[in-house]
């Protein structure tokens, strides 16, 4: 949406006014340990911490917003990864963090390696395939295309890990494809995202979660 506006500014000529990030870091920082395998196919890589968090659904105009453009409420963690996708073309995913609290390891996978998606289908993966894994190893996501079963946010989760990566495009299509899993996600980094928009798109995640959830 952001970017749509900003063509129509420079066509008419007129100011672009984008989303105001009105949210600023609280309480004391927490860093998590990422190792990146496969610089060749992940650019970048950053997390963000967020507690406090008490998983519900959304308010209803973040449903209706997300009704109108095809995509079903969940609960209000969801809800703002998903309009930050749509709004700024920056995919992005939240873990919880108890499944992540040790760090990330980004890698190949392994032939004939097994992980289970969020959609509860077990997919069998190929070494071109890139995850992201635990510091235990353990697959939390297929890079670029959908997180995992065991790492969703569920009613329990009060901390988040969000993340924001840049993937290369031709990769992701190619996993995508091969398993016939195509998602908002894939569509978005097949095309190529933003790969500095991670800072404003973590803000404006912040903010929009704040909104959505009392006592954040």
């Amino acid at each position: 949406h952001l970017g749509v506006a900003r063509d129509l500014a420079a066509h008419f000529g007129v100011a672009l006014h984008g989303p105001r990030i009105s949210a600023t870091p609280t309480g004391s920082n927490k860093s998590l340990e990422v190792v990146i395998d496969a610089p060749e196919q992940c650019g970048s890589f950053t997390i963000s911490y967020i507690s406090g968090v008490t998983v519900g659904p959304s308010p209803r105009w973040v449903a209706s917003r997300l009704a109108h453009l095809g995509m079903r409420s969940i609960n209000n963690v969801v809800d703002v990864s998903n309009l930050v996708n749509l709004e700024l073309n920056q995919p992005n995913h939240a873990y919880d963090f108890d499944a992540v609290k040790d760090g990330f390891i980004v890698r190949l996978a392994r032939d004939g390696e097994q992980f289970t998606t969020l959609d509860a289908v077990e997919r069998t993966l190929t070494s071109s395939d890139l995850l992201i894994c635990n510091v235990q190893d353990h697959p939390v996501g297929i890079a670029g295309i959908m997180g995992g079963l065991q790492s969703e946010v569920t009613d329990a989760t009060t901390s988040i890990a969000v993340e924001i990566a840049y993937f290369e495009p031709d990769a992701v299509r190619a996993t995508s494809t091969r398993l016939a899993l195509r998602t908002e996600a894939s569509l978005r980094f097949e095309r190529g995202v933003d790969p500095y928009g991670a800072e404003f798109a973590v803000a404006r995640f912040a903010e929009l979660l704040r909104i959505t959830c009392p006592g954040l």
